[in-house]
């Protein structure tokens, strides 16, 4: 019985210390978060397009690519590590709150800029 613990154990070890099969393109957690700003800005803007029975004015790839493009990574790649982020879930909410965090920031500063006053998030 004991060995039998033993083994689990060290196949439990072993998953652990895979990393949860971290891709080996994954992008940074920092970069990450910058690069989920930047798409989050663009899905403001490709879903608040025009749309007509055929679909948006704006076509996604040509909402989406300068993004990938500027952050110098494939969608796949954003893909794949969002997809790896979003195992563990304490990690992919802080991230979130961080992208929320930013985004509340540059409106503040474009509120400011257009001489409105801010909203805090008390208001």
């Amino acid at each position: 019985m004991n060995g039998k613990w033993i083994y689990i154990s060290l196949i439990l070890l072993a998953f652990a210390c895979t990393d949860r099969n971290r891709p080996e393109d994954l992008i940074e957690r920092e970069a990450m978060i910058e690069l989920m700003v930047d798409v989050q800005i663009a899905e403001a803007l490709y879903s608040g397009t025009y749309q007509t029975k055929e679909g948006n004015v704006l076509n996604y790839a040509d909402v989406f690519n300068p993004v990938y493009e500027k952050h110098g990574v494939s969608r796949q790649q954003f893909e794949t590590s969002l997809e790896w982020y979003t195992q563990d879930l304490d990690e992919i909410t802080e991230m979130y709150d961080e992208v929320i965090e930013r985004l509340n920031r540059m409106e503040g500063e474009l509120m400011v800029d257009d001489g409105q006053e801010p909203i805090g998030p008390d208001e």
